[in-house]
């Protein structure tokens, strides 16, 4: 190399340098700017679960938790456990049928709670109806009637939800009665005289 072509480089060295200083200087003010965009206009709002047995935001929430609410479900259609997995991710659920006691397969991150209606046999996927435990898979094919949410925790959950949670726990909160005679009815009436209340 010449010393014309050493000089070139160190001008083209000191104006990279230069370049690189004034950009990492540059990036904290747009970081405080979107941050101070990002807190005054919150869409979401706080999402308050109860996975720990106490209210806490879902963001500080040390699981991987999704949380539903009964807007959300009725508009993705969601009417029982059987269609849940429509929309919570890693979780797979097929509803029951007759002949399995109406006993839908969960199956969250590939921990499958099995098809079997047994009594004997504990789920691998424990579900909660207000913090109150199903300890068997037959029949859990739970309507939502007044579902105020749902919560569905994935990954092992024994220290929360007792042993028999393995592949996660899905707990559903209905809504608390309001003592003042106020309710609600849902009828349906369909083809070939099909009716539902």
């Amino acid at each position: 190399m010449t010393r014309r072509d050493n000089s070139r480089f160190y001008r083209h060295l000191l104006a990279g340098s230069c370049l690189a200083v004034m950009t990492a200087l540059a990036q904290p003010a747009f970081a405080q700017e979107a941050q101070a965009q990002g807190e005054s206009d919150n869409p979401l709002g706080d999402i308050v679960v109860t996975a720990r047995y106490v209210q806490e935001n879902i963001q500080d929430t040390p699981i991987a938790i999704t949380a539903q609410t009964e807007a959300q479900l009725e508009a993705a259609n969601v009417t029982n456990i059987g269609t849940l997995g429509s929309v919570i991710p890693n979780l797979q659920t097929i509803p029951g049928d007759s002949q399995s006691a109406g006993t839908p397969r969960i199956s969250i991150r590939g921990v499958q709670q099995g098809a079997s209606s047994s009594l004997a046999v504990p789920p691998a996927v424990a579900i909660y109806t207000d913090d109150v435990y199903h300890s068997t898979t037959a029949g859990s094919e739970l309507d939502f009637t007044d579902v105020v949410r749902v919560e569905v925790n994935r990954g092992p959950q024994s220290t929360l939800s007792g042993n028999a949670s393995i592949g996660g726990s899905i707990k559903l909160f209905t809504q608390d009665p309001k003592g003042d005679g106020s309710g609600f009815i849902n009828l349906g009436y369909g083809s070939r005289n099909h009716m539902e209340a």
